[in-house]
């Protein structure tokens, strides 16, 4: 009764806030223009009207009760049209966990729930959760390996092994390269975690245990490279004896030596247990770390004095001296990268006023006694540190690393000081060690810039020799292969590569082996050769200028040398060092971290064959136009909002 008597009191109020004629009832409560019309006149509906399109006018003019409180009326929700899959939306969430590091637990939480579950209502699927993910990486994961498989089959691969302690684990990354359409890849096969004893035997099972996923026997790896790590680590160890304070920087735990003590002994362990099997490949990386070792360990006393320096910036009075953005710190280094070290002394070449003057300062930042050897230092291991850095960019093939080092060799030599005579020595000595492997022999063999008419770079018995192993290696080739040489059809290969004026490295290799560039690259005949022969040949050619292309210079000889072509593309695919390996670790270390320690073994394989092999899988979800479908999702806005 009591609400009867309200609504007839706030009707009668009505008539002062509306606009009546003949036909129509027209709201006026605002300002505004309103085009709600009442073609039959209720003041009952006009009341409610007033109070759920203009709530703040009908509140003022009292169209609400003293304690009734304004219905807030919530708009219905807007619709947009969204471009969606459910394997495109599967991809992305499975890409959170390979590619940007989420944990798979991410899936089940509630704001993930939020975001992703209304694709999925809208397009009919089940909820997305942690075991769809894992479903779906290893559904990838597989379809890598198959695809791998199929690349590989009746070939030859080279491997590279590398081992590192991660979360406690000691892990064994495995890595294939060869030739695929005319061009080296690089697939990562799988990565170990190493248990019990680390003999030759498990190890060696371990890796064939791998391989066996992707149908490679061992009789189909034709070499591998590995980390010289004994050679390293027990630098590192003597140097430590001698000079007990020197690099190690405050910041590594204890354990780091014993960890590469055992990476170590698995690397040993590794090629002892494929050494009669295998051609086994030093990196080249590592071995001229080995050459600058060699020179900077009896340089010890004037490195730690400057690391101290380096360390003393670092201290809060002399804050304000590097914190203005004019200087940077000097930046310190690990026991066994010594590219950290020529760094830190490099700065303090470059910035030689700046800590003259702090020198002057304060003592204990004074380097007075040790300007020469810094200058000296710089000046004589830039060519190093430039070549390895170079290396480390992308693939390079044997003959490539050895004209590289050569090169290194050369711009050390036009160095000065007693440094660079020291270090030129032991670079020379490494790489004539370096020399003695016969895949590298076989490059050289091949590589037109070493081996050309009257060079010296081979004995004759050492040629004779290398021919023998590059038979040998057709052999193999031929017994893992059904392919069926294709007949030459030209007389002439495409060599786009013909030599120009000599300059100083080619003045360099003259030097060292003779000959003298060709003006023109010369032909073939259209005769069938024996493979011998074409050897033979080869030791007559015209000599070519260190810009060649040697892989470019093998391809275009595909149809016109298919038995060379195929020894030069397994040979120049060799690694020359374990860069690749490296960055699939920094990959794993993204991947097993200590909330992460707890995956399976599989579970970890999978997610790191996803992750680093993820160029393989070149059509991408979102292109595939017939499996796309527009969506609406809806999305709340409340009547409030502006």
């Amino acid at each position: 009764m009591e609400l009867t008597k309200v609504k007839r009191a706030f009707c009668s109020m009505v008539d002062d806030y509306v606009e009546k004629n003949d036909t129509q009832t027209a709201c006026r409560i605002s300002s505004d223009v309103c085009k709600y019309i009442q073609l039959r006149f209720d003041p009952g509906n006009m009341v409610r009207h007033f109070r759920t399109r203009h709530t703040d006018l009908a509140l003022k003019y009292g169209f609400f009760d003293e304690d009734e409180q304004p219905m807030k009326k919530i708009k219905a929700p807007k619709k947009h049209s969204v471009t969606m899959n459910q394997r495109t939306l599967e991809a992305a969430c499975s890409k959170l966990v390979t590619n940007h590091g989420l944990p798979i637990e991410s899936m089940n939480w509630e704001a993930m729930k939020m975001l992703v579950d209304p694709y999925c209502e809208a397009l009919h699927i089940p909820s997305i959760t942690s075991s769809t993910i894992l479903r779906n990486i290893a559904i990838t994961a597989s379809k890598i390996r198959r695809i791998i498989s199929a690349e590989v089959q009746n070939k030859l691969i080279s491997l590279k092994i590398d081992s590192a302690t991660r979360c406690g684990f000691n892990i064994l990354s495995i890595n294939a390269q060869y030739a695929e359409n005319d061009v080296p890849v690089v697939r990562t096969l799988g990565m170990v975690q190493l248990d019990g004893k680390h003999t030759g035997k498990y190890l060696r099972s371990q890796i064939l245990e791998i391989l066996k996923d992707y149908n490679i026997g061992i009789e189909n790896v034709f070499s591998i490279t590995c980390d010289n790590g004994a050679n390293m680590l027990s630098t590192v160890k003597d140097l430590q004896k001698t000079f007990p304070n020197n690099l190690i920087m405050e910041s590594e735990n204890a354990d780091g030596l014993e960890e590469d003590q055992e990476e170590s002994n698995i690397l040993s362990n590794i090629l002892n247990a494929f050494k009669n099997s295998v051609n086994l490949i030093t990196c080249a990386v590592h071995t001229m770390q080995l050459s600058v070792t060699d020179v900077t360990k009896s340089k010890d006393t004037e490195i730690r004095e400057i690391t101290k320096v380096a360390k003393a910036c670092r201290k809060m009075s002399y804050k304000n001296d590097f914190g203005n953005g004019s200087h940077v710190l000097p930046p310190l280094y690990a026991k066994t990268r010594w590219g950290g070290a020529f760094l830190m002394i490099q700065h303090f070449s470059k910035n030689f006023s700046f800590y003259v003057e702090m020198g002057k300062k304060h003592s204990e930042l004074d380097l007075s006694k040790n300007w020469q050897f810094i200058h000296d230092f710089t000046e004589a291991f830039e060519p190093v540190f430039s070549a390895t850095t170079k290396i480390q960019e992308k693939h390079v093939g044997l003959s490539d690393f050895y004209l590289a080092w050569l090169d290194t060799i050369r711009k050390v030599n036009l160095v000065s000081n007693p440094l660079a005579v020291e270090l030129s020595n032991t670079l020379t000595t490494r790489l004539n060690t370096l020399k003695e492997n016969m895949p590298l022999k076989s490059a050289l063999l091949l590589d037109p810039r070493f081996n050309f008419h009257k060079s010296n770079v081979f004995t004759l018995n050492e040629r004779v020799e290398i021919r023998q192993f590059i038979k040998t290696t057709h052999k193999k080739l031929c017994d893992i292969s059904s392919r069926i040489n294709e007949t030459p059809l030209s007389d002439s290969p495409n060599n786009n590569t013909n030599a120009g004026e000599e300059d100083e490295l080619d003045d360099f290799l003259t030097d060292m082996f003779g000959g003298a560039l060709s003006a023109a690259s010369s032909s073939t005949s259209q005769k069938e050769c024996s493979l011998e022969e074409q050897l033979i040949m080869l030791d007559v050619s015209p000599r070519q200028p260190h810009s060649l292309d040697v892989w470019k210079y093998w391809t275009d000889r595909r149809l016109t040398h298919p038995e060379l072509y195929d020894i030069a593309t397994l040979i120049y695919t060799i690694p020359s060092n374990q860069v690749s390996i490296e960055r699939a670790f920094s990959a794993l270390a993204l991947l097993l971290t200590s909330e992460r320690s707890a995956f399976n073994n599989d579970t970890l394989q999978n997610i790191f064959i996803a992750r680093v092999n993820k160029p393989i899988l070149h059509s991408s979800p979102e292109q595939e136009e017939s499996l796309s479908e527009t969506i609406n999702l809806k999305s709340e806005k409340s009547s409030d909002s502006s």
